[in-house]
């Protein structure tokens, strides 16, 4: 592979100031917040994440590192080259899968082709100063391993590994165990061979300053999309909004319409999943799979490369009352 650079600092739009969301903290949390971000103030925080866009990963960090800062917490994000190569893509989503327990074959080579790269990526992140590393997901699990070797380091796991595929597993987890915290969205996610005193506990939160907690009405809403994805205004309106990914099961999604169908008949569904997470070339062949499916239906729309994700994600979340 040629010499390239590995990583890329995500550069984020306007400062949040502390008051535009401590205002949502009642006295108790706020003081709380406020103690908690006392021990890391002047401390620097560095995330690496497998892409900056097109998923929960990057979606919670768009709103984690800007809080982090205004609390005067430096901190910043690096992800993938998104040139870096399909092939890496590849075996770190098979990685992925088998991790949620899906029997996957990685051959030696493939392994060792996530070694290689893996110390590459390293080799950039020990140019970055900080004093705490956090990974997100298996994408970086090595090279945050081989990486800041006297730094604290934090792995933040954003899948449910209670019931992994042993023999990839095997393979993962002596790296995992050497992270001085290992971070949960779930306490059913942890996998009950991971040492309990490194297991933390993150649930997931709303963002109050995020564009999708922006109330659009509803009539205003369902008719955008009758405008823009000829979604008729008047039916019952079944979305899933999620990647393309098997995990997300839209083919359930689709069963469950027919399920709902039997009470009201008139249902429709979309399935709103945006190509943007590099990390995921299986998208586009699951979407495949779907699309083959659905368009055998009148009743179903599918959403996967629109001009305008934005509006059209925030819009169909009103519509199904969920902003």
């Amino acid at each position: 592979m040629p010499l390239q650079t590995f990583l890329k600092k995500v550069v984020l739009g306007e400062p949040v100031k502390p008051a535009d969301f401590l205002k949502f903290l009642s006295a108790k949390k706020k003081k709380e917040l406020l103690n908690q971000a006392s021990y890391l103030r002047g401390k620097r925080v560095v995330h690496i994440s497998a892409v900056a866009e097109g998923g929960g990963i990057a979606e919670i960090l768009a709103s984690l590192i800007p809080y982090l800062r205004s609390l005067g917490v430096e901190s910043d994000w690096y992800f993938i080259n998104p040139d870096i190569g399909k092939k890496f893509f590849e075996i770190t989503n098979k990685i992925h899968n088998a991790l949620q327990g899906a029997p996957v074959k990685i051959s030696g080579r493939e392994w060792t082709e996530y070694k290689q790269v893996s110390r590459r990526i390293a080799v950039e992140l020990d140019k970055i100063d900080c004093d705490v590393l956090a990974v997100n997901d298996p994408q970086l699990l090595l090279a945050g391993h081989y990486a800041h070797l006297n730094k604290h380091k934090i792995y933040f796991s954003h899948i449910d590994t209670s019931s992994v595929f042993k023999p990839v597993w095997k393979k993962l987890i002596p790296v995992i165990k050497l992270y001085h915290r290992i971070v949960f969205s779930n306490l059913d996610f942890v996998n009950g061979s991971l040492p309990g005193r490194k297991v933390k506990i993150f649930t997931p939160a709303i963002d109050p300053l995020s564009p999708k907690q922006k109330i659009v009405p509803q009539k205003e809403a369902r008719l955008y999309l009758k405008d823009h994805g000829d979604v008729p205004q008047n039916c019952p309106l079944v979305a899933q909004i999620s990647r393309f990914d098997v995990w997300k099961n839209p083919m359930g999604v689709i069963q469950s319409l027919r399920i709902v169908q039997n009470t009201y008949p008139e249902a429709q569904l979309a399935l709103v999943g945006f190509n943007t997470a590099k990390d995921n070339p299986a998208a586009r062949v699951v979407y495949k799979d779907i699309a083959a499916v659905a368009g055998k239906s009148r009743e179903i729309f599918l959403f996967f490369e629109p001009k305008d994700k934005n509006v059209l994600e925030f819009t169909f979340l009103s519509c199904i009352g969920l902003v």
